[in-house]
């Protein structure tokens, strides 16, 4: 489900490191042990410390994932999320993309994750029925040249446009080494240039700043003009590695509150291997 630049309406396929721990608390002075009530509060003391001193962790790297195929391999990685101290539930796997060298949290298809559709009944579009976390890919010919997406959707909603939830990295391998700030300077001349124009007329990019997201700095940004999602609303986030060129989106269309915090759940926890 890809972005196509020459029309921003997304189409459905025929289809950090945690904030640092705080400073340890100073050690106390050593009191000198002159009576025994001075002692007692010098251990006091040092029974506070080692309470509530933090705790050193070690970091558990993830075992290398398969390829991805049309049939994308679930791979269960013990990971920590790289800018939210908020890990994925036990029951999530994380599905890789090769192509664009990140992992996307997968909730499992079971409830709260998956509405069932009422016996006999056609599912509700607008109650999300019958719909559960998938995941795909699409390509594209524009700069970001691979698409891989996570989205809350249900093959009998039809070729609707409606997006409960949705997640999307759109990458290309990163052949003119561009840097952040080169590939922000070249993509938003695009758009000022008229690259990207439909039937309404050019598209709008509006460079909001860098932000921080994923342990890395990015270039949020929006697109306006046009119809459909291409509004203005709908923030998005650029960078560059050494090895691809990346942007990534997300949509919450769903009425759903539990849906909508799934999908940011799962945004925040992307895992870029670059």
């Amino acid at each position: 489900m890809s972005m196509d630049p020459n029309n921003p309406t997304p189409q459905i396929p025929q289809q950090a490191s945690p904030p640092p721990p705080p400073p340890p608390y100073p050690r106390s002075k050593t009191i000198p042990m002159l009576v025994g009530a001075i002692f007692l509060l010098g251990m006091g003391f040092l029974g506070g410390y080692l309470f509530f001193s933090p705790k050193k962790t070690v970091e558990e790297k993830a075992a290398p994932t398969p390829h991805v195929s049309s049939s994308p391999t679930k791979v269960t990685m013990s990971v920590t999320p790289t800018e939210k101290a908020n890990a994925i539930p036990t029951d999530w796997t994380y599905v890789t993309s090769q192509e664009c060298n990140v992992s996307f949290p997968l909730p499992p298809k079971k409830e709260p994750y998956y509405i069932p559709v009422p016996t006999g009944e056609t599912p509700d579009l607008m109650q999300d029925e019958g719909g559960f976390w998938q995941y795909g890919t699409n390509t594209s010919a524009g700069m970001f040249t691979q698409y891989a997406y996570m989205h809350f959707f249900n093959e009998d909603w039809g070729g609707s446009e409606y997006m409960a939830g949705f997640v999307q990295v759109g990458c290309g391998p990163n052949t003119k080494g561009y840097t952040t700030e080169s590939l922000l300077s070249t993509y938003s001349d695009d758009y000022k240039n008229g690259t990207y124009a439909g039937p309404e007329g050019p598209l709008v990019f509006t460079n909001l700043g860098e932000k921080k997201m994923w342990g890395r700095s990015t270039i949020a940004y929006t697109v306006s003009g046009g119809m459909g999602l291409s509004n203005g609303s709908n923030i998005q986030y650029l960078f560059a590695t050494k090895e691809h060129i990346y942007t990534v989106s997300t949509m919450k269309m769903s009425q759903s509150t539990f849906i909508k915090n799934t999908t940011e759940q799962i945004f925040q926890n992307l895992q870029f291997k670059d």
